[in-house]
């Protein structure tokens, strides 16, 4: 859920998503998130880019967020670096 957040968020750098938007990236089965969990996932997306050394990737604005362009380069750089750590793991049996 918070994965699509993220990436809804990338697919346009610099345009700011309502919550709404967010909430229905978020969205599993016939569940969508409110906007009290919306800002909380903001805050760990924050919270776990920020531990990587990304800091001030997300921007707040009226009811919605957006990741900067400038920082989006470093989040998906990070992203693919988690993906190939994952995949040069042995698979478990």
């Amino acid at each position: 859920m918070i994965a699509h957040m993220l990436l809804r968020m990338l697919d346009q750098p610099d345009r700011f998503m309502d919550h709404q938007a967010l909430a229905q990236a978020a969205r599993v089965g016939t569940h969508t998130p409110t906007v009290r969990v919306v800002k909380v996932y903001i805050c760990n997306i924050r919270a776990g880019l920020a531990e990587h050394g990304i800091e001030n990737a997300i921007e707040t604005g009226w009811k919605s967020y957006a990741i900067t362009s400038a920082k989006a380069k470093a989040i998906l750089d990070f992203l693919h670096q988690l993906k190939d750590a994952a995949a040069d793991q042995p698979e478990k049996s």
